[in-house]
């Protein structure tokens, strides 16, 4: 559920983050809470592109997933990590190019990506992958950090070995980072089917920008919108892979897909009048019971 008093953005992704949900079907359900977010790559601390003008607004994010998740045959217990690589922007209906985002390798051009570590469970799971098995569970923890590549270099890849790079490479710029909200919607689906596993999940997550990284984003003002992620994703049947050795189902999703939309909602904070209001107010109480103490 979106918060009117803060600044979200949704996550819609093709790993067990994810689910299934088309591009537009799922634009024209967040219609009524997209805000326009004005994204400045050259503002960050260090720069991600020396292009002059790279400044751009959008309301939604195609990525890729890049994710491994180990799951407990006994528990369903799991454990996630991976990569969402935003692969195309939006504005409205309109896709849009920003200058440099994505942009062929080299100078000036520049990418962005989620690095995420998450653990949750799995209802009744104890290893049964028959075809038309399906598990509904939750996240009890997860942390994300949203990067910056300059010039493009990165490349990701999810196999049943594990991911690659096993970490985010030095010298990709740190931008924000933030981690499950608290009473958010938070929900984890596994079905097997004839190509494979179908893993799904819809989830809401705070963020906060980076210490310095004040300058990525030029609008709203973020000293008066907070953030927030409301994540879900699509999930191609064909891009995962399972396998069960030691009472352990390993899960790879090699290039999912998804979705991250904004919306931007207000901070309250009280006016000068209503603090002073509270101050007298608690000053008064504290002459009362002064008065009942002589008394």
């Amino acid at each position: 559920m979106i918060m009117r008093k803060k600044l979200g953005w949704k996550i819609v992704k093709g790993a067990v983050l994810g689910m299934m949900l088309s591009t537009a079907a799922a634009a024209g359900a967040w219609a009524d809470t997209l805000t326009p977010i004005t994204f400045n790559p050259g503002g960050s601390n260090p720069s991600l592109t020396d292009l002059q003008d790279s400044t751009f607004k959008a309301d939604n994010f195609i990525v890729g997933d890049y994710a491994v998740a180990h799951i407990s045959n006994t528990t369903g217990a799991f454990d996630e990590s991976g990569y969402l690589k935003f692969t195309q922007a939006q504005l409205g209906s309109d896709f849009i190019h920003p200058a440099g985002f994505n942009d062929t390798p080299g100078d000036g051009s520049y990418a962005l990506y989620i690095f995420f570590n998450a653990n949750g469970s799995l209802n009744s799971f104890q290893g049964n992958t028959a075809n038309g098995s399906t598990y509904s569970g939750s996240f009890s923890s997860l942390s994300y950090q949203l990067y910056g590549d300059p010039g493009n270099n990165d490349q990701f890849q999810a196999t049943l070995s594990g991911l690659t790079p096993a970490q985010p490479p030095a010298g990709d710029v740190l931008l924000g980072s933030g981690g499950l909200l608290p009473h958010g919607t938070n929900n984890v689906t596994l079905t097997f089917g004839n190509n494979g596993p179908i893993p799904g999940a819809a989830v809401d997550l705070t963020f906060s920008l980076s210490p310095g990284e004040q300058g990525f984003i030029t609008s709203p003002n973020t000293s008066k919108f907070a953030i927030e992620l409301l994540s879900s994703f699509i999930n191609n049947p064909g891009v995962s892979k399972f396998q069960s050795v030691d009472g352990t189902t390993t899960l790879a999703i090699n290039g999912g897909g998804g979705q991250i939309a904004t919306a931007a909602t207000r901070i309250h904070v009280p006016e000068p009048a209503s603090l002073a209001l509270i101050g007298s107010g608690l000053l008064g109480l504290g002459m009362v019971r002064s008065r009942r103490k002589c008394a």
